[in-house]
């Protein structure tokens, strides 16, 4: 069965396991090289994996976004929510087109991000993505060109009469340049890039990048409408290179546009070093990238903590590969400690540093390049006497005394939150902390939509086992359904201020609709009839089903076929309360016909 399931908690907590090129499985593509004359052909996964997807977004304060579009593009079937209050999103056992995982990300006046990363199968696979702020470097007129410059010294060039509108035609008024620059060298690389590090140069093959900076240009008309090259023309890119990388810098180096739609970087000609700056002509714009390129190997390996008398996994430390030409690149550890570097330049020496919750560097080494895959020795860390251990296990049921079979247990510590599975009701998980500081925890049953209470630990003693831990509690409000039986495409948990009933005032129905931050409806459309009695079977003949400001699929039918069923378990009009169940069929804008079904609950 195709389970597509997303839960959204009131505040999902971020899970660290691995990110930009790092992934704990192998991600087996197949490529076929094409010659210069032939259409790109990007490559293909070799499996379809039922994997969890998480992460977390940021603004470039590391501010936590609520209410960021996020799209699982890797999906099989394409998925979107919003973040969460702590910026949080989780896209849970869907199936992902392989070992990769591609996702979008949204939000109001900031560059559109992407992100590809490597995941593995059964898992919770984590990102963290910060977003940039979509700011003008200036105006300029489209029949004369010109030069603006970003506060980076990074520069773009037109010459005049050179800019169409979207449909093609010649645009001839002013327009604005929103740019923004990537520095290679930024610790938190790993947060801004663009993609990944992936790119399939000019004869098909898919190559290891090590990148010189990024640009991302966007051009806009005085009403916002995107603008772009004239066929034939081209814009001249400068892009600084930091002091530290220029003694490197070849005097010559591939130029690459990033391919939205399929997440890779595609190689268009060259830019030529003048000066402290790679400069090079453009014919479209979208985000470009200069980077050397090289054989792709994979790199692998564990780490482990010796503390305490025990050897216990790092689960969630960061890991990173630093290198003379590569630079700092790198995630989060699995939660068994494990890593995989994918699509990693060959035989190019590097270093392994590992930092752990806090921040501290507790582990460099060196090693030579690789010429081929390679798993490397098990790295030991020597916890100090300052990390304490604290072994959280025992069993989750619910009021029924059953075991818990598909849920989440989720630490915080400190400001940071550490989310592990719950299986076959069972839970068993050893963390370190670097202070003397509180650690609560919350389980979520994710097939029944309930919640424990939150457990205090005290900063004294070193594992705490649970006989039973009772989820019982009921999220009040939420919207859930499946599409054609089998396949359940969203799934979401809201939080009082989230979900809302509008009451319409020209009749006596009423209307139950998820608003995300923007105020768009969500989810779900469902006109509720207030003459109807609990339990008793009604119609509706008007039903959305909605994923951000796109129906998926919808029914307003006054005729045959007949309209969705709906069956309500609670309702006090006077209060506002509802809670209910539906089925039926709904055709999308295409009139292709869908069984759904769901359920709701409103108080």
């Amino acid at each position: 069965m195709n389970n597509f399931k997303s839960i959204r908690f009131g505040s999902l907590l971020a899970i660290a396991l691995f990110t930009i090129l790092i992934s704990c499985g192998r991600d087996e593509i197949v490529v076929t090289p094409v010659d210069n004359n032939d259409p790109i052909v990007f490559p293909e996964p070799s499996a379809v994996i039922t994997t969890s997807i998480y992460g977390h977004i940021i603004d470039v304060d590391e501010e936590a976004l609520e209410g960021a579009e996020v799209t699982c593009l890797s999906c099989v079937t394409e998925m979107k929510m919003t973040t969460d209050s702590d910026g949080n999103f989780l896209f849970q056992d869907v199936e992902n087109k392989g070992n990769s995982a591609y996702i979008s990300i949204e939000y109001p006046g900031m560059f559109k991000a992407f992100r590809r990363f490597g995941v593995l199968e059964d898992r919770f696979n984590y990102t963290e993505v910060k977003l940039k702020n979509k700011d003008s470097i200036g105006e300029l007129d489209a029949n004369t060109g010109g030069t603006l410059t970003h506060s980076s010294t990074a520069t773009v060039t037109f010459t005049g009469n050179s800019i169409v509108d979207a449909s093609g035609m010649p645009y001839s008024g002013s327009f604005e340049v929103y740019a923004d620059w990537i520095d290679p060298s930024a610790a938190d690389l790993n947060q801004n890039m663009v993609g990944d590090l992936s790119g399939i140069d000019e004869t098909g093959a898919l190559q290891a990048l090590s990148t010189y900076g990024m640009l991302t240009v966007e051009l806009l008309d005085e009403q916002g409408n995107e603008l772009n090259l004239l066929e034939g023309e081209e814009a001249v890119l400068k892009f600084p290179v930091p002091q530290s990388m220029l003694g490197d810098a070849p005097s010559t180096i591939p130029l690459w546009s990033y391919d939205e739609v399929h997440g890779y970087w595609i190689e268009e000609g060259e830019a030529e070093l003048i000066g402290a700056f790679y400069e090079g002509s453009v014919g479209h714009f979208s985000s470009w990238n200069v980077d050397t390129k090289g054989e792709a190997i994979n790199v692998s390996g564990q780490v482990l903590l010796r503390a305490a008398g025990q050897e216990i996994t790092t689960a969630y430390y960061q890991v990173f590969v630093c290198g003379t030409t590569i630079g700092q690149r790198g995630g989060w550890l699995c939660e068994d400690g494990t890593y995989l570097f994918f699509n990693f330049p060959a035989n190019e020496p590097f270093q392994i540093k590992v930092l752990d919750y806090c921040g501290e560097l507790v582990h460099t080494e060196s090693f030579n390049g690789f010429s081929d895959d390679e798993e490397l020795n098990t790295i030991i860390i020597n916890g100090g006497p300052d990390i304490e251990l604290k072994r959280v296990s025992g069993n989750a049921v619910n009021c029924d005394f059953e075991a818990i079979s598909n849920g989440l247990a989720n630490l915080t510590i400190d400001n940071k939150t550490i989310t592990f599975p719950i299986v076959n009701g069972q839970f068993d998980h050893t963390v370190t902390i670097c202070d003397d500081i509180e650690v609560t925890m919350t389980l979520y049953d994710s097939d029944n939509l309930t919640f424990s209470d939150e457990i205090l630990f005290s900063s004294l003693g070193a594992e705490f086992t649970f006989d039973d831990v009772f989820i019982c509690k009921d999220v009040e409000n939420f919207i859930q359904y499946s599409v054609n039986g089998v396949q359940e495409r969203f799934s979401a948990i809201m939080s009082d201020e989230e979900l809302s009933l509008a009451i319409s005032a020209g009749g006596p129905t009423a209307h139950l609709v998820y608003n995300d931050i923007n105020s768009n409806s969500r989810l779900l459309f469902l006109n509720l009839q207030n003459g109807s009695f609990v339990n008793e079977v009604f119609y509706t003949n008007d039903l959305q089903i909605r994923v951000s400001e796109n129906i998926l699929a919808y029914a307003f039918w006054t005729s045959d076929p007949q309209p969705i069923e709906v069956v309500l378990t609670e309702a006090d009009l006077s209060n506002n309360i509802y809670s209910g169940y539906f089925k039926g069929k709904v055709e999308d804008d295409d009139g292709i016909e869908y069984q759904v079904s769901g359920s709701f609950r409103y108080k």
